[in-house]
Parts: C-alpha cells; structure tokens; sequence
C-alpha cells in the first residue's frame, strides 16, 4: 500500500471530496486529474495536480498511476449522461488496464451502463441518480420543500464501515435499532461493489457487505 489517491474530474463533489480526504487521509498521497482547468485549485495546495486524460496512458503514467491504491472517476458535468458515462467506462479501463490491483470507484448516471462500468472493471458504482430522484419524489409527498430535503441531507455526515461480527447473518430490519442506539441511520449497504440504498428489510448481512450510515454532521 502506497497510500495514494487520484480523484479524476474537478467539480463540486470532487471539492468536497478532497477537502474531506486532507482532513482525514493524514499522510495521504492525493492526486486531482482534469483536462478542463489548467492550474490546480488554489485552496489545495499540497495535492498534486494533472492536467490530463484519464483515458490516455501518457497521462495516467503522469500521475503514478502503478503506485495509485484508490482511484475516483466522477460524472463530467460539462457532458451529457451518455458521454459522461462512456467516458467514465473507458477511463475504468485504462486505469484497470495500466495497473490492475488499484481499487477503481467510479460514478455512473445512467442504469444502462451500471452493468458495463462492472464490466469494465469498476470496484465500486456509484449511481447518484438514484437517492437525488428518491429526495425529490418524497419531498414532493411530504410537503417539503426540495431545498429543505436536500439542505437535511448535505448537513449529514454519510460514512461506511465493514459488517461486525455480530451482525452477519442478521436481516437488515433487526439491525437498524442497535445500530441507531451508537447514532448511526443504516440507510443502505455496498454488495459485490454495487451500492443498495434501503435495501429490502428481509436482506441479511454478509461478512463481505458494507455498511452505509449517515448521522448529523453538524
């Protein structure tokens, strides 16, 4: 282990992300790539910045990608869904194809293509779409309005965490109390790399699952 990320795509949520990962990554190794600004953010100073092409190998060798442990690909917001996820894709496998034991977290928009980024070699999918269409229609039943929701939700501290032991076996439902008594809301869990948010309350827990919790972060 090198102890070294590379987050791919400058925007809002890679901002979030990096400023989290300075707070808590103590000694880290971070790496930004993008090929759409041309200095790297002034308020990070310390993290190392790319300018690139996550799917050209030139650019990946730039970055050290043979010593990058963790690598995050986010949805381009500049680029529709359909280029964003193909580009997403491709960006997989080039990492994949350049050093096959780094663990890729890549974020797809489109339900297609959930099933090719796992083809592709994608450790982890994360499809936000679908908690963002959930917000909306619940906010719309509870007479809340989607700023309100969605205000609740930034506020909120999400983390995961392994499965104990004690909870292997258990159904999802059975879970929730014990878990909510230590301040956790389970909200949903990763399986075979693919995110479930409010899995069906009959799931039971694997060894191999993670677990998804989110608690007032203020």
């Amino acid at each position: 282990m090198h102890n070294r990320y590379m987050v791919i795509g400058w925007n809002e949520r890679t901002r979030n992300l990096l400023e989290m990962m300075v707070q808590k990554e103590n000694g880290a190794q971070l790496v930004l790539m993008d090929s759409t600004i041309a200095s790297p953010p002034v308020h990070f100073e310390g993290i190392e910045f790319i300018r690139g092409d996550a799917t050209e190998s030139s650019a990946l060798r730039r970055a050290g990608i043979e010593l990058v442990d963790t690598a995050v690909i986010t949805a381009d917001p500049s680029k529709d869904e359909e280029e964003a996820d193909q580009y997403s894709i491709l960006a997989t496998i080039s990492i994949k194809g350049m050093n096959p034991k780094v663990k890729v977290i890549t974020e797809i928009l489109t339900e297609k293509h959930m099933l090719n980024a796992q083809r592709s070699g994608a450790d982890t999918i994360i499809r936000p779409n679908d908690l963002i269409s959930s917000l909306y229609y619940n906010s719309t039943k509870s007479g809340l309005s989607n700023i309100h929701v969605l205000t609740e939700v930034i506020g909120s501290k999400f983390d995961t965490f392994p499965v104990p032991d004690w909870l292997v076996g258990m159904e999802f439902s059975e879970s929730t109390m014990p878990l909510l008594r230590e301040g956790k809301l389970v909200i949903g869990k990763v399986t075979d790399g693919r995110i479930k948010i409010n899995p069906n309350s009959k799931t039971v827990w694997r060894a191999s699952d993670i677990i998804i919790t989110m608690s007032n972060g203020k």
